[in-house]
């Protein structure tokens, strides 16, 4: 099967599509500190843009599906987020969504002047 055949196919999901064309180049740092075993915070850091969109939603996704046994509450820390876009920060609301219906707790934390702003504007912390 060529890419383009795996591209089409109708059952492929939204995140499978990204998962094929996300590159392993990642522009952006992602640090997961584990403080207690019933919490995580995951510390992004740099410029995230639509650019990253793909590598950010494949290592939203290796966390969903990998790393989250046991874990109640999950802080996304933003503050070494120097810029972020709308397509990203819509990425990470959707990953804060998903986890609040799986019942884990999940906050915003940090980002200052712009970064803050696109917080707010996507539903806060």
């Amino acid at each position: 099967m060529t890419d383009a055949e795996a591209l089409d196919r109708p059952s492929l999901g939204f995140d499978e599509r990204l998962s094929l064309v996300a590159g392993m180049l990642q522009r952006f740092s992602w640090t997961k500190e584990q403080p207690s075993p019933d919490s995580m915070r995951i510390l992004l850091g740099g410029n995230l843009s639509i650019d990253d969109a793909a590598a950010l939603w494949k290592r939203i996704s290796e966390t969903v599906a990998d790393e989250l046994d046991g874990v109640r509450n999950l802080e996304l820390d933003l503050t070494a987020v120097v810029k972020i876009d709308g397509a990203c920060m819509a990425l990470l609301t959707q990953f804060r969504s998903d986890l609040r219906v799986q019942g884990i707790g999940c906050e915003f934390s940090g980002g200052s002047g712009e970064v803050g702003r696109i917080v707010e504007l996507y539903g806060g912390r």
